[in-house]
């Protein structure tokens, strides 16, 4: 709720809709530098919600194994920057067209009241295509980026001096690719009006180990 994913409501709004259970999803996520850390995530149970009333739309493209390939071959031939970003809570990120009412998480309810959804939420049926669109937006319409036909999660921009810069894309893992650092420093810093993330130095993507 702190992020604005939901406000409370009467029960008595969602008479005609159905309420979508929840669930904590409890994991250990080992960390690249060998230690862990315990996560815990409040999701919806999607198989609850009703297709065409809860949801519409569930498509979301990921980046193409041989684009994110291609960007490494141009980063190594013409000795381009290679940066990565993971943005945290992705999926908390779109924002619902759908009116959706979901029960308040097990432990922490506040009253009787049931959580009407304003963002998306991990477990959605349209969680990642709602994602997707937010972060399209942002890059097309907010950072003047242009998507390539080729794959529609690989987006490029061209500055005035010359510089360019490559983006593409895999869920929440974003892949860098710059003429300089300085294109790099731009894009988190513009990024970071929209989103939370955190950097990594890059050596490891979608599980490849890389060197550059």
């Amino acid at each position: 709720m702190a992020l604005g994913t939901w406000d409370l409501v009467d029960p008595k709004v969602a008479l005609t809709k159905t309420v979508i259970s929840g669930k904590w999803v409890w994991d250990l996520k080992q960390l690249d530098d060998g230690k862990a850390r315990f996560k815990a995530r409040w999701v919806a149970r999607g198989f609850t919600q009703v297709e065409g009333l809860d949801f519409k739309e569930t498509f979301a493209p990921v980046m193409n194994g041989k684009s994110w390939h291609i960007m490494f071959a141009l980063a190594a031939a013409i000795k381009y920057a290679i940066g990565q970003i993971d943005v945290a809570n992705a999926f908390l990120n779109g924002e619902l067209k759908e009116t959706i009412y979901m029960e308040q998480p097990h432990g922490f309810e506040e009253g009787d009241k049931i959580a009407k959804l304003k963002k998306s939420l991990y477990g959605l049926k349209q969680a990642a295509h709602v994602w997707f669109e937010e972060l399209r937006k942002t890059l097309v319409l907010k950072l003047e980026f242009q998507e390539l036909q080729s794959d529609t999660v690989v987006f490029v921009k061209r500055f005035a001096d010359g510089g360019y810069i490559y983006i593409g894309g895999h869920v929440d893992d974003l892949l860098i690719v710059t003429a300089s650092q300085k294109e790099q420093d731009w894009f988190r810093k513009e990024l970071a009006r929209h989103f939370k993330f955190k950097s990594f130095d890059f050596g490891k993507y979608l599980g490849v180990e890389c060197e550059q």
